[in-house]
């Protein structure tokens, strides 16, 4: 029974390999012999396109909302929790009881 995952594994292996292996689809098969003979479409200039639809070209961009004093406002708060975790977890008055429970004479 053990063999039976080895061998699938081996000829999902093959399989794939051999898909590989085979000549892409022709995908593009509309493109005839005409339309590749076709010239160029002519280019034209951005502005008459822009005027003809409504919108002229040297427009001023749109003022976004400010948004600097919120930023700032999460900025200053997360620095500030930062900076109360970067304190110590225990207190210097703890950590001196703590220290002078502990008898080291045993660990010398």
């Amino acid at each position: 029974m053990p063999r039976r995952p080895a061998l699938l594994a081996t000829a999902l292996a093959l399989a794939l390999g051999l898909t590989g292996c085979a000549a892409p689809p022709r995908t593009m098969s509309a493109s005839s012999a005409a339309a590749e003979a076709a010239p160029f479409p002519a280019l034209v200039p951005l502005d008459p396109l822009l005027v003809a639809a409504g919108q002229p070209r040297n427009t001023p961009p749109v003022a976004a909302p400010d948004l600097s004093a919120p930023i700032l406002a999460r900025v200053s708060a997360l620095r500030a929790r930062a900076a109360s975790l970067r304190a110590p977890a225990i207190d210097a008055a703890t950590l001196a009881r703590i220290r002078a429970g502990i008898d080291t004479t045993a660990l010398q």
